[in-house]
């Protein structure tokens, strides 16, 4: 069994399933201070999100990027797919978008060195966004596909990619831990997952749902609305097996750095995460906050998940008094 880190699972009981215990997950994970983003979302590189803050759930935006004749895959952060990056090396200080491999890569390499921990990649994808800005215009929906499976077997993902079940059953720690798959890789927009990658990847809101990330943070949580996931109609339960809840959805230009710390508190925190457990009807599974390392989230996912491994199940009580 490897060293024990903040918000690590790898040493959580083998029969619980995946969605039954919490992440701390990093927001645009790649937008950090460290990889030379000046409007940044993390402070630290991904390894130390990985290592220091507890991180496992990593939400990556792609786009195109072209530079010359052939167009890459790259991290970039912007509304416009098809702008070829543009706000994107503003927001670098007028630096290029880095190579997507390079930071997915950084990712996969950690789930090879802990084998034991289920890690979560998001992607956000851009890449059906074809224009003559950034070189796709005409290219086929199927070639954008097999460029994007072909970066995951570049990076080696798809080998410890999970593969659900056709039933939809999610799989126990132990079984993704015996059977070498420990990393689950969804995809937004679905219509992003055909050909190869519909064999070892998920649309995002069918596994997960996901509250309204825009709320106020430091407003208390009125209802259990769901922004995007799998619901039931007459009812709104959530059917997606994940819920997912945010903390910080600020961004780094903000004057009053303070924020970063209230967001991500301990008490804060463990007060927001059972607002959404009872609004929801269902335990959050996702934490995902920008500048994780401010405040205490790993923490908060560590005592949950002790509630959880020493009691098979998620006790409200025992978080209250904690």
């Amino acid at each position: 069994m490897q060293k024990l880190m903040p918000g690590s699972n790898g040493h959580l009981n083998e029969k619980l399933k995946l969605n039954e215990i919490a992440y701390v997950g990093a927001h645009n994970c790649a937008m950090s201070k460290e990889y030379g983003w000046a409007y940044a979302q993390q402070n630290v590189t991904i390894t130390d999100q990985f290592e220091k803050y507890g991180a496992r759930h990593f939400k990556v935006p792609l786009h195109w990027y072209q530079e010359g004749q052939s167009p890459e895959i790259a991290v970039a952060h912007e509304p416009n797919g098809r702008s070829n990056c543009n706000l994107t090396i503003i927001q670098r200080g007028f630096k290029k978008p880095e190579k997507a491999s390079v930071r997915l890569k950084e990712i996969v390499d950690l789930s090879f060195k802990n084998p034991y921990e289920i890690i979560i990649i998001k992607i956000e994808s851009k890449l059906m966004c074809k224009s003559k800005r950034n070189g796709t215009k005409f290219w086929d929906p199927l070639l954008v596909s097999i460029m994007l499976h072909n970066l995951f077997v570049q990076i080696r993902a798809d080998q410890r990619a999970i593969r659900i079940e056709k039933d939809g059953e999610i799989p126990t720690l132990g079984w993704c831990r015996e059977n070498q798959q420990t990393l689950l890789i969804c995809i937004e927009p679905k219509e992003q997952i055909f050909g190869e990658l519909s064999k070892y990847t998920y649309y995002s809101y069918s596994l997960s749902a996901q509250v309204d990330w825009e709320l106020d943070p430091l407003k208390d949580v009125k209802d259990g609305g769901v922004a995007r996931g799998k619901t039931k109609e007459d009812t709104g339960e959530i059917l997606s097996p994940f819920l997912e809840i945010h903390y910080c959805p600020e961004n780094s230009l903000k004057l009053d750095s303070s924020y970063k710390k209230k967001y991500n508190s301990y008490n804060h925190g463990r007060q927001r995460f059972l607002q959404y457990y009872f609004k929801c009807s269902k335990m959050p599974n996702f934490l995902v906050a920008d500048f994780i390392d401010q405040g205490r989230l790993s923490d908060i996912v560590d005592d949950v998940n002790l509630i959880i491994n020493s009691n098979g199940l998620f006790q409200p009580e025992l978080f209250q008094v904690l």
